[in-house]
């Protein structure tokens, strides 16, 4: 028999110190210091190709050596936006025969003349190696533009090496897209625009209601469909922007253009949302209505998630979350067990809230995503156990509830709410929103492959009635934990003739052999599309095998017709 051969693990559990800190110790604004960098295998939040994306009918130039442009080539891919993005390769000879300039000039004309239509923009990704060899930008946005006179090319940066002493790319990117904007503030118009935010804003937010409410349009980048419709939203009368990393571009851009704005960061405090609405409201001369119901609204919405949750571990981590240690005061003040913040710095914005949690929760366990010990702090070793933190030996008991995908992969939990920067809610709504995610979540997968996951570390055995082939996906696809432990899920192979035959036998038969063989803890029957259609009396099937064996045996509902959502 084959066997699979695993290396042994090392039990490497460096000291946390330097990588986690308890906030009462910690330094603001930098926690933790610039080392080397582990880079968690987490999905990463958007990025410049993202953003670029979001301007319509733009497409993308990067000029870039080979290797450092598999991310923005894979993530212009995985958008399946591959047709709208370039690049110009560099080879070591661009860098020292001093022609860096005509390198770029050629290459990026060549891949207009490719397109097999002009593009109205073309947003330029030059890189930390123009920098570093003194390249003339000026003359190389000059030439193309003498060269396309129809188009309008963005000049955007990849050097993230230059992002911890001055903007990232991502700022530098937000700041570009806008430099086209030339009209100054419509008085008359009854238009708000929202600019540089990754995610549209609810309609279910409390700003838009608010906007809407009171006869105003509220008109984001995502409802635009041409290039000239994302130039008409400078046709307002204010502009918005609820993102940290857009603030600097859309504040450089109303400066030039003497226009209002409004800077409105999704707040975890009642009394930051009540200033932001009336900071609104005061701009567009409206009266600011009464927010009691919403703050009610939002209490009951914690105590029924505290009810569900109780002393549950909480982790909260700055990707799914742009405001976390707020996110930690609002639920530490509503009985919630806060054990630990995943970051890398902490955002001026964030300061009151640093101190208050200084000052009532002590003991809370900042952990960086970054720091090279992380590799290792991590599942049964996270910062939070080997530190102490509120809670003790209880912590070791309960998988922790994981607000946003690093807080999951570092606490190596299941128990997850998937948000990257609060996926676009706002305000009031946005506590209410999250109190219910953290309330209700979602299994695994959907249907079948969903309670397949549910119950895999439980003991069981999971049958899926099923022909071999469709559910055994689960198996190759849905599931990441049969590397590094076992679980018993199996595939009956339903045939057409048993299936058109209704020979049930066969099914009990072959539970009851591998029932014999494995003893699990319980067995699970579930459902799929054929024995659905043919009516199989799947509880009936369940008693049969249950007063064989004497192993509970229950029916899990399921057809086979579901997704995640439904």
């Amino acid at each position: 028999m084959l066997k699979r051969i695993r290396p042994e693990k090392e039990n490497r559990i460096p000291n946390p110190a330097g990588a986690a800190v308890r906030i009462a110790d910690a330094a603001y604004p930098a926690p933790f210091a610039s080392e080397l960098e582990f880079n968690a295998p987490v999905h990463e939040s958007w990025n410049i190709v993202h953003i670029g994306m979001q301007i319509p009918q733009a497409h993308q130039i990067y000029v870039c050596a080979d290797n450092c442009m598999r991310g923005v080539v894979l993530t212009a891919a995985e958008m399946n936006a591959i047709d709208r993005f370039s690049s110009v390769v560099l080879e070591e000879k661009d860098l020292y025969e001093g022609n860096l300039e005509d390198i770029t000039i050629e290459g990026i004309s060549d891949c207009i003349r490719k397109l097999p239509a002009r593009p109205p923009v073309v947003l330029v990704f030059l890189v930390c190696l123009h920098h570093f060899v003194g390249t003339d930008t000026g003359r190389v946005y000059r030439e193309l533009e003498a060269r396309f006179p129809d188009i309008q090319f963005i000049r955007a940066w990849m050097d993230p090496i230059m992002q911890k002493t001055g903007l990232t790319p991502d700022q530098k990117l937000r700041k570009a897209v806008l430099d086209p904007f030339y009209k100054g503030e419509d008085p008359e118009s009854r238009n708000v625009s929202l600019l540089c935010d990754n995610f549209p804003l609810e309609a279910s937010s409390d700003l838009y209601q608010l906007i809407i409410g009171n006869g105003y349009q509220l008109r984001q980048v995502q409802d635009c469909k041409t290039y000239q419709e994302f130039l008409d939203l400078q046709d307002s009368c204010l502009v918005l922007t609820r993102s940290f990393m857009a603030e600097h571009g859309v504040r450089r851009m109303v400066q030039r253009l003497k226009r209002r704005y409004l800077y409105l960061p999704p707040a975890m405090s009642y009394e930051e949302i009540t200033e932001e609405l009336a900071c609104v409201c005061r701009s567009l001369g409206m009266e600011m209505p009464d927010v009691s119901g919403r703050t009610a609204a939002c209490e009951e919405a914690l105590a029924r998630a505290l009810d569900v949750i109780g002393s549950t571990p909480v982790s909260i981590d700055n990707m799914g979350v742009p405001r976390p240690l707020g996110l930690a005061r609002l639920l530490i003040s509503h009985g919630f067990h806060v054990t630990c913040v995943y970051l890398d710095a902490i955002n001026e914005e964030e300061r009151e809230d640093f101190l208050w949690l200084r000052q009532h929760q002590p003991d809370l366990v900042l952990a960086a995503t970054m720091q090279v010990k992380m590799r290792f702090l991590h599942g049964e070793n996270r910062p939070d156990l080997l530190m102490g933190a509120p809670g003790g030996k209880h912590l070791e008991l309960l998988k922790p509830l994981a607000i946003g995908p690093k807080a999951a992969w570092f606490a190596d939990t299941t128990h997850f709410v998937n948000l990257v920067e609060m996926n676009g809610m706002w305000g009031f709504d946005a506590i209410i929103r999250l109190a219910d995610m953290m309330r209700i979540l979602p299994v695994y997968t959907g249907d079948i492959s969903g309670a397949a996951s549910a119950l895999f570390e439980l003991g069981g055995m999971t049958v899926i009635h099923d022909p071999s082939g469709c559910n055994s996906t689960y198996n190759t696809h849905d599931e990441l934990r049969w590397y590094d432990r076992d679980s018993l899920i199996f595939i009956t192979g339903l045939r057409d003739v048993d299936a058109i035959m209704g020979n049930d036998d066969k099914l009990i038969h072959d539970v009851l052999q591998a029932a014999e063989e494995f003893r699990p803890a319980f067995i699970s029957l579930t459902n799929s599309p054929v024995p659905w259609m043919n009516g199989t009396d799947f509880e009936g099937i369940a008693s049969v095998i249950e007063e064989q064996t004497g192993i509970p045996v229950f029916y899990v509902p399921s057809n086979g017709m579901h997704d995640y959502v439904r």
